[in-house]
């Protein structure tokens, strides 16, 4: 039995299905993402959207999309209490902004206060960010990577069109979607240019361990390259389409772990 559709998808779902009922376009067509971004791929996207026993588990999937593009100072207005996402993404943001030398001299602290001093965070965006983990951030081997580079790209944003057919394990479904192809938009949290030339992509990832992972960290090591390896692999994508050269290393960030998880070196 399928999950109840939420009242907000019914009233999609209506508005939807009275466009296809005018169109000529393939149903298929219909039920797929025109953009999504680079954060909320799986390698088997298409599947999941497309699940014969769940017709309207496309609306829901588009909804969710939609509502994760909403600002992080309105999710902070509809509640009192911050939430963890919300907590993650305040240190995200302290992140884009922060100056990375002045944050190992003078501390988490006094950095928060001068980015709301100069605007760049609001007091209560600075009140929530993860002041232990941004400390344990700025004595990571990461950080010495910051100090050596040539260049330090934050946020560099990026748009690419990537065929639907990697996004099914379907050969039939591939083949009948040869030719279309998905937008995908993203935002690289760092992007380092090192002396020599060579690039190194950073991902921050907030993502909690479990009681087994904390006991063995290889465990949540491993889950952690199952669920981000097709984001960072589009990345990299980004990466040589911008810079013309692949990056060098690739590596998430877990602020859970305290360190980086090595996801791709040549």
């Amino acid at each position: 039995m399928t999950a109840p559709v939420s009242e907000v998808a019914l009233q999609y779902a209506k508005i939807y299905r009275a466009h296809v009922a005018t169109s000529q376009v393939p149903d298929i067509l219909h039920r797929l993402p025109t953009k999504i971004a680079a954060s909320k791929l799986e390698p088997k996207l298409l599947d999941l959207i497309l699940d014969p026993e769940d017709n309207d588990r496309h609306l829901e999937m588009q909804i969710e999309w939609m509502r994760s593009e909403a600002g992080f100072e309105s999710l902070l207005s509809s509640r009192e209490k911050a939430s963890a996402a919300d907590i993650g993404t305040a240190t995200h943001a302290f992140l884009e902004f922060c100056d990375f030398n002045t944050l190992r001299e003078t501390g988490i602290e006094k950095e928060c206060a001068r980015l709301v001093t100069y605007g760049f965070l609001s007091e209560r965006t600075a009140s929530i960010v993860d002041k232990q983990l941004v400390t344990q951030f700025s004595n990571s081997h990461l950080m010495d990577w910051i100090a050596k580079a040539k260049r330090i790209y934050r946020e560099q944003k990026f748009g690419l069109l990537i065929p639907y057919s990697e996004f099914t394990g379907h050969p039939e479904l591939a083949k009948h979607l040869d030719g279309q192809r998905l937008f995908v938009q993203g935002s690289i949290d760092l992007l380092l240019e090192m002396e020599d030339g060579s690039l190194y992509l950073i991902d921050y990832k907030t993502d909690r361990m479990h009681a087994d992972e904390k006991e063995n960290p290889s465990l949540f090591v491993s889950r952690m390259k199952r669920a981000h390896g097709t984001q960072l692999t589009c990345y990299a994508r980004a990466v040589e389409e911008l810079f013309g050269k692949k990056p060098e290393k690739i590596f998430l960030y877990s602020f859970a772990l305290g360190k980086e998880i090595d996801f791709f070196t040549t």
